[in-house]
């Protein structure tokens, strides 16, 4: 078992950013965890709370503790910070206001060796703040190569975010997130699922994502607002597709999902929510009229869908009601429209 050897060091870098009332418990969950040759490091992202100070005073308490004080200058930077110092031979992510079972490491690090594999996933659960997550242990797991286990976190089992997965260091050589940029997350994984040779992945929960206010989640969740950087990370990736990939299907199935991620943002606004995604829903048009002809042209996309989509380019409105009506007609078992074939 992993705990039991010493298999490597896991750097597990947490990006620090105004998070004091949570940071304590985020930081207890990593330091207790089962498997311990852990090198973790805390990039202080120019925090004013006293997250700083908090930072530090774990470093005196826990001597596999590295912390890094930066200007404030977002969590994709504050994660190539990390990257730049980690020595450990694997490679994971956690965010400093959440909190990870204490089987995390350990059951990913297992999972990662038993099958050979460059990249292990677990799952995540959500959680209110000022409650605790359920973990488990014991689900269903999935090995094949990189590309298999992409195309399963992207179109079937959407967990294409950086947390709770386990990388081998070596896939980052040369390979850092954007700046700059929301979404940055959902660049990283069609790169570094490419350089996989075998990945893995398991339905276990391992890592709790706290529902709080004033998170970036939290504000998109609640506020209903999207990024337009959104659109330049899925036009960035299905560029990155179409090059890497000749298989048309799983071209196809790729393609389809980052188009349809796109437009899921829509499908969910209110009316209230509707003038508050001005910048988003004129970034959304230009993205559709950009890749029209790779929707109309892709069978891996049902019909009826591909033409709802379409009509999202001319008028998002109008889409949204479509889209809505569709959902209702399913429900009533009227309809048994598809998005993937």
């Amino acid at each position: 078992m992993a705990h039991a050897m010493n298999l490597g060091v896991v750097s597990v870098i947490i990006p620090v950013s105004n998070v004091l009332p949570w940071l304590d418990s985020c930081l207890i969950s990593v330091t207790r965890q089962i498997y311990r040759p852990l090198e973790i490091i805390l990039i202080d992202d120019g925090s004013t709370d006293g997250s700083a100070h908090l930072c530090d005073l774990w470093a005196s308490r826990d001597d596999r503790i590295a912390v890094v004080h930066l200007e404030p200058g977002g969590s994709s930077r504050a994660r190539n910070a990390g990257l730049d110092l980690a020595t450990g031979d694997y490679i994971t992510f956690v965010d400093s206001d959440d909190v990870v079972s204490e089987h995390l490491i350990s059951h990913l690090l297992e999972t990662l060796t038993k099958h050979n594999a460059d990249a292990a996933v677990g799952n995540l659960a959500a959680f209110p703040d000022g409650g605790l997550p359920h973990f488990t242990l014991g689900g269903a797991t999935i090995h094949g190569t990189g590309r298999e286990i992409l195309r399963m976190i992207v179109c079937e089992r959407p967990r294409w975010g950086t947390n709770v997965k386990l990388y081998r260091s070596a896939l980052f050589v040369g390979l850092r997130f954007p700046e700059g940029l929301v979404h940055q997350d959902l660049h990283l994984a069609p790169r570094i699922f490419e350089r996989a040779e075998r990945a893995v992945l398991t339905d276990d929960v391992l890592y709790g994502y706290r529902q709080r206010p004033g998170s970036v989640m939290d504000s998109r969740r609640t506020s209903g607002i999207s990024s337009p950087d959104l659109t330049t990370i899925l036009r960035e990736n299905i560029t990155f597709t179409r090059a890497h990939y000749e298989d048309p299907h799983e071209r196809d199935q790729l393609t389809a999902a980052y188009l349809m991620h796109a437009s899921k943002q829509i499908e969910g606004l209110d009316n209230m929510e509707w003038s508050a995604n001005r910048p988003y829903l004129r970034a959304y048009r230009y993205f559709v009229r950009e890749h029209w002809a790779l929707m109309l042209k892709n069978r891996t996309v049902s019909p009826q869908y591909r033409a709802i989509w379409l009509l999202s380019g001319v008028s998002p409105w109008s889409f949204r009601t479509a889209t809505r009506t569709a959902h209702k007609l399913k429900r009533r078992g009227r309809l048994r429209i598809r998005r993937l074939t």
